[in-house]
């Protein structure tokens, strides 16, 4: 047992808290945009869309077992051509870690840190996200496993503000929105749901067989998938339908309102508590990237761009520092998110097929 393996039991910590993340504050506003009341519908097909590209990515590796995604794409398509595909999932990774980033930040501004500059705020992210990130693969599973623990106190604390201001008739008519808009409102769930991606490359380093590895991987979608329809279903059941388009942050609005003699604003509690996710899914891209990195420029060694690909994050921060250049950015990341978690995956499975690479074994093997 090397310092790269993990148990089937972190594997499952490691996808929930990847998935988890800064996108669920403001799920309930984004798909409420398109399909109103039936955003909880919108949830359940985004996770049943999550587990058909989890089941793609798995068989792909499956087939080569071993291997992670930067290796299986040289196999494919060759030396020059692999090292491409390879350097564009870098720079996707590069992307996502840099929304993580920018949604970090503009949260934190809005909420807690009004007069902290941008820039220090995320300064502050990728010092703690470095920190973390730099270690292998088992500390961060153990991590991960750790944190899961902040997320349940997270889950009890809407509860305090759930008296008798439900309002089930917020939710009704079922499928008013109609096919066409809840799947709309699905695509906004899927960004929002997104680091099951992390298999790509930390599958082969997990003991046990592939297929309790997709139970194990099945089971964190499930739960993550329940857990957004748990605060989806939440807010429409508070907010109405007119006041829910006026708040972007549904989920903190409702802590927002909660008043007790013993605490005050509850949102923040919340809020510092879900920074940890927030982190986590930093940290999650920033392992991916540099792992990208360091397998095709550092012989596998991540702590060199562990270092320099952050840099390039507080880069973009000061390039797209306002809300609407934060909302163009993340419209372009969620587009050619399709593309490398089911385009490219599904491509690489189809040339692997024709070229008789499938099941490949290297001659060590």
């Amino acid at each position: 047992m090397n310092e790269k393996s993990i148990t089937q039991t972190q594997l499952f910590f490691l996808i929930f808290q990847s998935q988890v993340g800064i996108g669920l504050l403001s799920l309930p506003y984004s798909v409420h945009e398109h399909v109103q009341s039936d955003g909880w519908i919108s949830v359940l097909l985004a996770g049943a869309s999550i587990q058909l590209l989890i089941i793609l990515l798995w068989i792909l590796l499956w087939g080569f077992k071993g291997k992670n995604i930067y290796e299986i794409t040289v196999i494919v398509f060759g030396k020059y051509l692999g090292k491409f595909i390879n350097f564009l999932y870098i720079f996707f990774f590069l992307l996502v870690m840099s929304l993580v980033a920018l949604l970090f930040a503009n949260l934190l501004k809005k909420w807690i840190l009004d007069y902290t500059p941008f820039s220090i705020i995320i300064l502050l992210l990728i010092g703690t996200g470095i920190y973390i990130g730099k270690h292998n693969l088992r500390v961060l599973a153990r991590f991960y496993t750790l944190a899961t623990g902040l997320i349940i106190i997270a889950i009890a604390l809407p509860w305090f503000s759930f008296s008798s201001n439900f309002q089930f008739a917020y939710l009704f008519p079922i499928g008013q929105s109609g096919v066409k808009n809840i799947v709309i409102g699905a695509h906004r769930a899927i960004v929002a749901m997104i680091g099951f991606e992390l298999i790509l490359v930390i599958l082969p380093y997990v003991e046990g067989t592939y297929k309790r590895s997709l139970k194990n991987i099945s089971l964190a979608n499930t739960m993550v998938t329940l857990l957004y329809v748990y605060f989806t279903v939440s807010c429409y059941l508070i907010f109405s339908p007119e006041e829910i388009t006026i708040v972007p942050e549904p989920v903190l609005y409702i802590l927002k309102a909660a008043n007790f003699q013993w605490i005050e604003r509850l949102d923040l509690i919340f809020l510092s508590i879900w920074i940890i996710p927030m982190i986590t899914s930093f940290v999650t891209y920033l392992y991916l990237a540099s792992s990208g990195a360091a397998t095709i420029l550092h012989k596998g060694k991540r702590k060199y761009p562990v270092w320099y690909l952050p840099v390039i994050v507080f880069l973009i921060g000061f390039l797209f520092s306002s809300e609407s250049d934060i909302e163009h950015f993340d419209k372009y990341v969620s587009f050619i998110t399709y593309v490398f978690l089911a385009v490219i995956p599904l491509l690489t499975l189809f040339v692997s097929l024709v070229r008789k690479k499938f099941n490949y074994r290297s001659p060590s093997i």
